[in-house]
């Protein structure tokens, strides 16, 4: 009799586990949660949720060129593959240590972090050579280290995130969450650590895809995106534009290349009667006209630019053509509203 009360509560107790477990798992995959990607690995793997590229292929490197190892700067958490060739044939992955060592197994502890890739590969051969006589080694890297990047400023997402020193600034501000519509684009700061300050015109970088404009990052940079400074240069961008707002002009820029700097025109921008309104007066001024005094005409602050579009100008001409002719075809009629 108690042998089958036990079994009785044991499968109670047991089916009321399961019950709870399956409620938790149903609510867990019914709430959509998201987290923030900091990591640029895992960034790329969330994107390959489709299945369309294996998600083991993200978590490769995806490099733009072969690193150079003469510029390559080698930090903790860089792994190496030293090969050795000889009477005594080995090979081996060892990996940089937090306090900037290379660990050479039964050899020795070779100081390599702020050394360039080169300039570390030839000293761990010397290091090899007192130790294997008649023998040649290789020296490569296999995997570059993660590090840690500050994105502070007028960002989407600021804080930190992880690197590597193949990755730019851009992808630092993608993975970021890109810039705030007050952040300036053409002044960031990328300070770096006991080295002077560098100043980045991303802007360029998209534009024109200047990589000089995009540097390379290494770790405890920090890249802070300054706010749009009101106080100079700067003016209100309006209509058919991609983006209407605040935006910073350069010193001595003409209406046309600043137009032409933020791509505000497109297929469906009325380029024959460009707006500057300056001081309460409206300008008007055609961007095809070579004659236009729109080549040389300087921004001032506080200007407020007007793109109007292409549909502007047919619904006008439309507008003037039904008043000429009562009975034409397209027309509103009375009570329908006006063009």
């Amino acid at each position: 009799m108690k042998y089958s009360v036990y079994m009785f509560l044991l499968m109670y107790l047991s089916c009321g586990f399961l019950f709870a477990q399956n409620k938790t798992q149903q609510g867990t995959r019914g709430r959509n949660i998201q987290t923030p990607q900091l990591d640029v690995d895992f960034q790329q793997l969330d994107k390959s949720s489709q299945q369309i590229i294996p998600q083991q292929q993200y978590l490769e490197q995806a490099l733009g060129k072969a690193i150079d190892s003469t510029r390559y700067i080698l930090g903790p958490g860089d792994q190496m593959l030293i090969k050795i060739w000889g009477p005594l044939e080995n090979q081996f992955i060892t990996e940089i240590t937090p306090e900037g060592y290379l660990v050479i197994p039964t050899v020795a502890d070779v100081k390599l972090a702020g050394l360039t890739l080169a300039d570390g590969s030839e000293i761990v051969k010397q290091t090899l050579n007192k130790y294997f006589k008649n023998a040649e080694f290789s020296i490569r890297l296999i995997k570059m280290r993660k590090f840690r990047v500050y994105l502070v400023g007028e960002i989407n997402s600021p804080g930190t995130y992880y690197l590597r020193s193949a990755d730019r600034v851009s992808d630092a501000i993608e993975l970021a969450g890109g810039l705030t519509q007050w952040g300036d684009d053409t002044r960031l700061q990328l300070r770096h650590n006991n080295l002077p300050t560098d100043t980045v015109n991303i802007n360029k970088f998209y534009l024109y895809g200047d990589l000089e404009e995009n540097p390379n990052l290494d770790g405890g940079d920090i890249i802070y995106i300054p706010p749009i400074d009101l106080a100079k240069n700067y003016v209100i961008v309006e209509g058919n534009v991609g983006s209407e707002g605040i935006y910073q002009f350069r010193e001595s820029e003409t209406l046309l290349s600043f137009l032409t700097r933020i791509r505000a025109i497109n297929r469906r921008s009325d380029v024959n009667n460009v707006v500057l309104v300056r001081d309460g007066k409206r300008i008007y001024y055609d961007l095809i006209r070579e004659e236009s005094s729109v080549r040389n005409e300087l921004l001032h602050t506080g200007d407020r630019i007007i793109v109007p579009t292409n549909r502007d100008r047919v619904y006008g001409k439309r507008r003037e053509r039904c008043r000429a002719k009562r009975r034409y075809r397209g027309c509103p009629q009375a009570g329908q509203g006006s063009l």
